[in-house]
């Protein structure tokens, strides 16, 4: 088992919101999230587990991750996107679908550009229609 990273979330700004998780609600600074990631012989994932200390602290399995990070200085995003081999092709197009509505929410409430979330919306609404995963809206 191998722990991709820890991180802790200091904030001076108390109108500061973090949104991490839906699981998450609540955080008290500082709070520390870990993901462990267990990996066969080929490293792929085999099993994700990730627990958070203001959220009980006990390990939750998952099946995929995303975590995205920004580097302010190199201007670019980093990136660690996981998933197991258990993971279904229908539950990873849900996962999309799901994930696209809550980055739209999280541009609209960081930026208060509600068009361009509005757009994001549209596509992820199309990106689930196409996929099966909501029905098409005739």
């Amino acid at each position: 088992m191998a722990t991709i990273f820890s991180t802790h979330f200091f904030c001076h700004n108390k109108n500061f919101k973090p949104y991490i998780c839906s699981q998450i609600q609540n955080l008290k600074m500082p709070n520390q999230i870990i993901f462990d990631i267990d990996l066969d012989k080929q490293q792929m994932p085999e099993k994700i587990t990730w627990q958070a200390s203001q959220a009980g602290n006990q390990p939750q399995d998952c099946k995929a991750m995303m975590v995205s990070l920004w580097d302010g200085d190199a201007k670019q995003t980093l990136k660690i996107d996981l998933w197991t081999k258990e993971m279904p092709v229908e539950e990873m197009n849900l996962y999309f679908y799901q994930t696209l509505h809550t980055m739209a929410d999280t541009l609209k409430r960081s930026t208060g550009n509600e068009e361009a979330a509005l757009n994001m919306k549209t596509f992820a609404n199309m990106f689930g229609e196409n996929t099966g995963v909501v029905k098409k809206i005739s």
